[in-house]
C-alpha cells in the first residue's frame, strides 16, 4: 500500500503552486475574451446599424 500512496500524492505540490498562476490565466483569458466582445459591439453599433436606409 505505500507504493500507491506515494503514486496518488505525487502531483498534491503541484496543486499549490500552479493554483494562482492558473487563476490568473482564466481571469486575463475573460478579460481578454470580454475586450473583444465590447469592440466587436461597438463596431455593430457604429458600423452595421439595422434599419438604416443608406
Amino acid at each position: 500500500m505505500a507504493g500507491t500512496e506515494i503514486r496518488l500524492c505525487r502531483y498534491c505540490g503541484m496543486q499549490n503552486d500552479t493554483g494562482p498562476k492558473a487563476r490568473t490565466g482564466m481571469f486575463t483569458f475573460v478579460l481578454t475574451i470580454f475586450a473583444v466582445a465590447l469592440v466587436v459591439a461597438g463596431i455593430y453599433m457604429i458600423g452595421f446599424t439595422p434599419g438604416e436606409t443608406g
